[in-house]
C-alpha cells in the first residue's frame, strides 16, 4: 500500500527535482485552459485514488463531490493557483484537497 502511495507520489512530481518543479505561474502561463483543466483534474483524480487504496471512502467521495460534483473546487484551486505563483501546482492542489476533506 505504501509503495503504491510513494508511486503516484513520484509522478505527481514528474521526477522533477524541488530546484525543477514546474510553478503555479508557469501553470498558468504556459498551459492552454484545456491543458490546465486536465493537469488539475488528474491531480485531484490520484489523490482521490490514493484515498480509495487506502481504504478512506469518505475522503475520496469528499474529493470527487468537491470537485465533479455539487462543490466549486476548480474554482478555490485555480484561485488558490493564483494567490499562489511561486509555489508548486501538486503542492497548492493537494493543501487545498488536505484541507477539504482530510486525510487521505
Amino acid at each position: 500500500m505504501k509503495k503504491l502511495v510513494l508511486i503516484i507520489a513520484l509522478l505527481l512530481s514528474a521526477c522533477s527535482s524541488p530546484s525543477q518543479a514546474m510553478t503555479n505561474k508557469e501553470l498558468l502561463e504556459n498551459f492552454s485552459d484545456d491543458e490546465r483543466f486536465g493537469y488539475i483534474t488528474g491531480t485531484i483524480e490520484a489523490l482521490a485514488f490514493v484515498a480509495k487504496v487506502n481504504k478512506r471512502q469518505e475522503a475520496a467521495t469528499c474529493l470527487t463531490n468537491w470537485f465533479f460534483g455539487e462543490g466549486d473546487g476548480m474554482t478555490e484551486i485555480v484561485n488558490r493557483i493564483h494567490d499562489l505563483p511561486d509555489k508548486a501546482p501538486q503542492a497548492t492542489i493537494y493543501v487545498l484537497a488536505r484541507k477539504k476533506c482530510g486525510k487521505f
